[in-house]
């Protein structure tokens, strides 16, 4: 899989312009504050409908302008496919693909994959849950639309049962909130079963990843951290489990003006073993006792596991998009990323261009991506 064109207009600072890729290594130089991100956020933007850096779809739109579009031209399994989407900051955004409008994130979810490894996934081990989550949750619609139509549906129940909960001083639990309840419970069973079988894929691929960077001295463990008192509980058993803790929870819930149990407060545990100076196997938590250098070791692993899992999925690897995260990384980590990426499409960001490798580069000054 790779993209052959991309076409923008008025994203953020972008001029109107076409930007011919090629297929393997290609590099964006330029300043900060150039415009090379927002090339990337533009095509990630079409993996997953929406952008990694905002919530807001209109904060992607050029500042003085009304519209801004993005066309990209990508190949799968030899065959040219498009996909387009144009915001609007008065109306919602058309999504389309292969010329084909459609009103569902989850249409064109999983048509082009990509993977999206910036500055800020560094804190992807020792950040907020909320990181590692959406971390599960991204990949998980990249491999099924079904799951990401089951998460915007818990999302939505979730939002409208604390809209509840503002809106009526209650002290009694009525069959709207039980109705509310009944449906959160059944779709948090059926994304933590997923999640669960998702993790431990993640953890098999990152384990081999992650001992191939360590040349072997550390074994990195990923396990899936659920709101469940038992990993054992079948669907019925968590359906009925997460009712009896909502009920639990109502009075709390009702202070607190919003769902304070279900899945979308889980989180990764994420341990590393190594042997210390007296060849003794030692165990820690990364994220509370993980050095720097093993917490980004951890990263790397975690992202280039993505692409694997990916490439898996599609029977070909995503595109690779790499945000100025070579300076993050010291020499070593950047050979072992930069090897791994020799195989399939990779689009780099810098402000400046050491490397000995045969790349396509582009100048990027002002919102315009010029080829050198």
């Amino acid at each position: 899989m790779y993209i052959s064109k991309l076409c923008v207009r008025d994203f953020r600072n972008l001029k109107e312009q076409s930007i011919q890729f090629s297929p393997n290594l290609n590099v964006l130089v330029g300043n900060n504050g150039m415009g090379k991100t927002n090339v990337l956020e533009s095509i990630y933007f079409l993996s997953i409908g929406r952008s990694p850096r905002t919530v807001k779809d209109s904060e992607c739109i050029n500042f003085d302008k009304s519209q801004a579009e993005i066309k990209l031209s990508f190949v799968r399994n030899s065959v040219e496919r498009n996909i387009s989407l144009v915001l609007d900051r008065h109306k919602n955004k058309i999504l389309s693909l292969d010329g084909v409008q459609t009103k569902k994130l989850s249409d064109i979810v999983g048509h082009f994959g990509s993977v999206y490894f910036s500055p800020a996934e560094m804190q992807l081990v020792s950040g907020s849950p909320n990181l590692r989550r959406r971390f599960v949750d991204i990949i998980n619609c990249q491999l099924s639309a079904q799951y990401m139509q089951e998460l915007s549906r818990y999302q939505h129940a979730i939002k409208q049962r604390n809209n509840y909960l503002k809106l009526h001083k209650t002290n009694t639990y009525s069959l709207e909130l039980e109705s509310w309840d009944t449906e959160i419970a059944k779709l948090c069973a059926t994304i933590i079963k997923k999640r669960q079988i998702f993790v431990d894929r993640l953890n098999f691929v990152a384990k081999r990843v992650h001992k191939k960077i360590t040349a072997g001295k550390e074994q990195i463990n990923i396990k899936y951290h659920s709101c469940l008192k038992s990993e054992n509980l079948n669907f019925n058993q968590i359906v009925d489990y997460v009712l009896s803790m909502m009920r639990q929870n109502f009075d709390k819930d009702k202070v607190l003006e919003y769902t304070s149990f279900g899945c979308h407060n889980d989180d990764l545990d994420i341990t590393l073993e190594y042997l210390d100076r007296e060849q003794t196997k030692q165990e820690i938590n990364l994220k509370k006792n993980g050095s720097q250098g093993q917490q980004r070791t951890a990263v790397l692993a975690l992202k280039l596991s993505e692409v694997e899992l990916l490439q898996n999925e599609y029977d070909e690897p995503p595109v690779l998009l790499l945000d100025d995260v070579l300076g993050e990384l010291d020499t070593d980590r950047q050979k072992e990323l930069l090897s791994f990426c020799r195989n399939f499409q990779t689009i780099i960001t810098c402000t400046e261009w050491n490397a000995i490798l045969p790349a396509q580069k582009f100048s990027v000054k002002d919102g315009v991506i010029t080829p050198f």
